[in-house]
């Protein structure tokens, strides 16, 4: 029950919840696609499309590069921070890799969330990375689970 002035109102949970989850699942794929968005432009235009100089963070265009990122860092805007922009282009490394590991993999890759994902970042190793994604899915584990797990590999 709420109070709505002196009056006592049924709140439906169920409604509540429902549309909790469904918010969380919309923010969730557009705020993904943006980091994908974000990793792939600058694999392209600060990395010349190579894999390897986004792995080890060593743009073709360093002081550009690091002039965007002062900009983000120096400048209150829609843009988010600059661990943010690191985190897309890990990401964009990390679909890179799974996607070398066939389609199935890639494709479970997929089903996990972006949080899910974002705690694969912190594993190295990306054999590691494969049997955590399908404990993922098989024992639907939380994104605590996965820090868990991660931190006992």
């Amino acid at each position: 029950m709420a109070k709505k002035g002196t009056e006592q109102v049924e709140v439906n949970n169920e409604l509540v919840h429902g549309a909790y989850q469904n918010l969380a699942d919309m923010v969730s794929h557009h705020f993904e696609s943006a980091m994908e968005v974000v990793g792939e432009y600058l694999l392209e235009f600060f990395f010349d499309h190579d894999i390897e100089l986004l792995r080890t963070k060593k743009p073709s265009q360093k002081e550009s590069f690091n002039q965007l990122i002062n900009q983000i860092e120096n400048k209150s805007s829609i843009i988010p921070s600059k661990s943010w922009i690191y985190q897309s282009m890990e990401l964009v490394v990390q679909s890179h890799d799974l996607s070398k590991k066939g389609f199935k993999i890639y494709r479970m890759y997929g089903e996990i969330s972006l949080n899910h994902k974002l705690s694969l970042l912190t594993t190295n190793n990306l054999d590691t990375k494969i049997k955590l994604i399908k404990e993922i899915i098989n024992k639907n584990f939380s994104d605590s689970d996965v820090k868990k797990l991660n931190s006992d590999y």
